[in-house]
């Protein structure tokens, strides 16, 4: 069902995938500070499978929260026997005061995750001028501000760090104005691969 060696383009809105079910789901483990993600079971999982196939290499999570997506990506580089770091970014102030990046630092150290993880405070645009000094990305997930301009900024802003037929997503998209930026500035010229419940990817095409 879900291979990014192969064209898929079917979806799959379901809040969980039979197939996925026996496979492993090493962010369901609970240690003191658990990472818990605010996902569904088949949003966590595809996440997990998207960085475990694609391998080594800069992995981008823009908006944290309490470190849910960000531990499914670093858990799939783990499983996959990677190399690479997700780069969770969040400024910590706008949706979660409660000093949610520290939360999420303190499960992701107890999972035993620190090796694959590094947290970023502060916003999504100065990051990515940040990231001109890195290597290009292989994966960026779009999750921080949802509405229009914030959700278009992001997308501009991230998608030239982004490596020739890498990927992005974007979460949330039942919301109205990301699936606008989708419709007006992403689906013309990136190449649809596959939505599960709603997470949106997208292969770049350059």
């Amino acid at each position: 069902m879900f291979d990014l060696q192969e064209k898929i383009v079917n979806i799959e809105k379901v809040r969980d995938i039979t197939p996925w079910n026996a496979e492993e789901k090493p962010w369901t483990k609970r240690t003191k500070s658990s990472v818990v993600p605010m996902l569904s079971s088949s949003e966590a999982h595809f996440l997990y499978k998207i960085s475990k196939h694609l391998g080594s290499g800069n992995y981008v999570n823009l908006g944290v929260a309490f470190g849910g997506s960000v531990a499914c990506l670093a858990y799939g580089l783990q499983s996959g026997g990677h190399e690479g770091i997700v780069y969770g970014i969040d400024n910590n102030s706008m949706y979660y005061p409660q000093n949610s990046l520290e939360i999420a630092k303190t499960a992701i150290e107890e999972s035993g995750l620190s090796s694959y993880v590094k947290m970023c405070e502060g916003t999504t645009v100065d990051w990515a001028r940040i990231f001109r000094k890195y290597d290009p990305c292989s994966f960026v997930f779009v999750d921080a501000g949802h509405t229009y301009q914030e959700c278009l900024l992001d997308y501009m802003s991230w998608y030239p760090r982004i490596k020739s037929y890498g990927y992005i997503a974007f979460h949330d998209i039942g919301l109205f104005d990301v699936r606008e930026v989708l419709r007006v500035h992403v689906d013309p010229i990136c190449e649809f691969v596959q939505q599960v419940w709603n997470i949106r990817l997208y292969k770049k095409i350059e």
